[in-house]
């Protein structure tokens, strides 16, 4: 399979502190990768240096054949979907949420189809319902599958997701579970940030920081 991601010898760095060193990774098409370790070893400062939000120390991470740069960042994030754990939003209700993501600069050459959303919430669990609650009433469980679901819309090579069944029971973890291993199946590639031992078990390989 393809090579979608690659980190060569990445060292990160916030407030002086060395996150990681000399760190080595790469991400094929169709696989998806667990990243693990105790709290404040980098984890999600990874994902946002493959983002471009966190500068490199040293080494180099290359998505979908462009190497991180400040000229190829954004051509970088066209490539990239990201599933935050928390996210703060200036948006009232649901269907708000998923409107100002997939209007995001990154976003725009997707079209948007409400029923490709609402079947993928059927999959994941969600009612259509939601799409018209305020966000204040919606759990954070369902808050990260709407996340995710809109994620899924736009078919990027690489999908990032910090934690993504943390805040679900086991039903439902086991719905994005599957959900992740279908995306996987349209050999796109995911990485992502779990302690969830079942999700770990699903994955191809399990990287501990």
């Amino acid at each position: 399979m393809g090579e979608v991601l690659r980190i060569d010898h990445l060292t990160l760095e916030t407030g002086g502190h060395i996150l990681m060193r000399d760190f080595n990774l790469r991400v094929d098409a169709g696989e998806m990768v667990c990243l693990s370790g105790e709290s404040g070893c980098g984890k999600t400062t990874l994902l946002r240096a493959l983002l471009g939000f966190v500068p490199l120390k040293e080494g180099n991470i290359h998505v979908a054949g462009y190497a991180m740069s400040p000229e190829r960042v954004s051509d970088i994030r066209r490539r990239v979907d990201y599933v935050p754990q928390e996210l703060s939003a200036p948006c009232e209700r649901v269907g708000e949420l998923v409107e100002m993501i997939l209007g995001l600069k990154t976003n725009r050459r997707f079209v948007y189809a409400e029923e490709r959303l609402f079947s993928i919430w059927e999959e994941l669990g969600l009612d259509r319902e939601l799409y018209s609650h305020g966000l204040a009433k919606v759990s954070g469980g369902q808050r990260q599958r709407i996340l995710l679901s809109v994620a899924a819309l736009t078919d990027k090579p690489l999908l990032l997701a910090d934690e993504p069944t943390a805040a679900l029971d086991e039903d439902n973890a086991r719905r994005v579970n599957v959900f992740l291993r279908r995306l996987c199946g349209q050999r796109r590639a995911v990485l992502v940030v779990s302690h969830d031992e079942r999700l770990a078990q699903d994955c191809d390989r399990v990287i501990y920081l």
